[in-house]
């Protein structure tokens, strides 16, 4: 009997023991109604100044700074070329310039097209080719956002510059809020904005009755913010709730005027955290990272120096920090200083693997203060 008891003794322990052990593993995965964390940017009027003309610098520079700070996805909301007067070859030339500079960036991109991009010769028709659909919409950690085209050319009869969004797409969209009405957030993206960044009577569209329709269906379906460019400027609006965005200053000249908003290089960057959406206005150089002696995967340490003197940009998670280094032994391993972590080691092709580094950038840096450093061995194992 002793024996008995001893037995069902060991088995309820490891009965209760792997009961302990499954709820600490579950709570490790997200349940149905917990809410999701995660960070996007948005960039607008990226293009050239003029024909001929790489993309700008300041839109590169951006790029750059975006891969430091590594956040889910980006949304470019149009005016990508000149297209305007240029005839087929030099859109050609444009567009491949503006992919070959988007290659830089590493995180998920997405397009959405502008009165530049249908103005050239076969506007319509080089962007598909190019860069897909005109219009479309996905979700993210539900999260739903779609992708609008508010300068329709084919379905009227008219190329170029025309600030519609016609019947088909209208009930196309239409459908899409409705069938997604119930996700957490619905975002909406579109090149021109619906109100004016002067008077919120005037619009960049030509149909002032087709945009009030379209801001009743925002109003019915609670969307929780919409962004557009167009204008090259920042500009908030809110209109009955929603939030009205103008992001306009990605690298082409900037609109000097008398106006409200900022004008300013610049670019979004949106946390979301369940229904609770905060966005901040990021403007470039001031964020960079500096690597010691090199970052050519020559040496066994390596120390990088990020620096982020804009104190309206702090606490900023980086999550796109990248060591190169020399590939790894089998009795070897990596490791990183302080409170970094390493997320991810992706093997080169010339014996050298790239080490993916996040931090975090606290509130107590800034101009005048040290820079937050980071070190990266590789090493035996000890």
């Amino acid at each position: 009997m002793k024996n008995s008891g001893q037995k069902n003794l060991k088995s309820t322990l490891i009965i209760l023991f792997s009961l302990l052990s499954l709820l600490a593993t579950s709570s490790d995965i997200p349940s149905a109604n917990q809410s999701s964390s995660f960070r996007f940017i948005v960039l607008g009027d990226s293009r050239p100044i003029f024909p001929g003309a790489p993309q700008a610098y300041p839109f590169k520079m951006m790029l750059d700074e975006i891969n430091l700070i590594y956040p889910d996805f980006v949304v470019n909301v149009g005016d990508l070329i000149v297209g305007y007067m240029c005839p087929e070859k030099e859109v050609r030339r444009q567009y491949e310039d503006y992919l070959l500079t988007i290659k830089r960036c590493l995180m998920p991109y997405y397009n959405v097209v502008g009165n530049h991009e249908v103005a050239g010769e076969k506007g319509e028709e080089l962007y598909e080719e190019y860069l897909g659909r005109l219009y479309y919409s996905f979700d993210y950690e539900g999260s739903h956002f779609i992708v609008l085209d508010t300068d329709i050319n084919q379905e009227i009869g008219k190329r170029g510059d025309t600030g519609k969004l016609g019947e088909k797409q209208y009930k196309w969209f239409k459908d899409d809020l409705k069938a997604n009405k119930d996700k957490e957030n619905i975002f909406v993206f579109m090149h021109k904005p619906m109100y004016s960044d002067e008077d919120k009577r005037e619009s960049c569209w030509s149909d002032l009755g087709e945009r009030d329709k379209v801001h009743e269906l925002f109003k019915k379906y609670k969307v929780k913010a919409v962004f557009a460019g167009d204008i090259h400027i920042y500009k908030k609006m809110k209109i009955d709730g929603i939030d009205y965005y103008i992001s306009g200053g990605g690298g082409a000249e900037q609109d000097w005027k008398e106006s409200d908003g900022m004008c300013i290089y610049h670019y979004l960057l949106v946390y979301v955290k369940g229904e609770k959406v905060e966005v901040k206005v990021v403007t470039p150089l001031h964020l960079w990272a500096e690597f010691y002696p090199d970052n050519t995967g020559s040496h066994n340490k390596v120390t990088a120096n990020i620096y982020c003197p804009a104190r309206y940009l702090l606490p900023l998670r980086i999550g796109g920090l990248r060591f190169v280094m020399p590939k790894l032994l089998d009795n070897e391993e990596y490791r990183i200083s302080g409170k970094a972590r390493i997320l991810r080691i992706e093997r080169n092709s010339n014996n050298t693997n790239t080490v993916f580094v996040s931090t975090i950038l606290p509130s107590t840096i800034g101009l005048g203060q040290s820079p937050i450093t980071v070190e990266l061995v590789r090493k035996g194992k000890e």
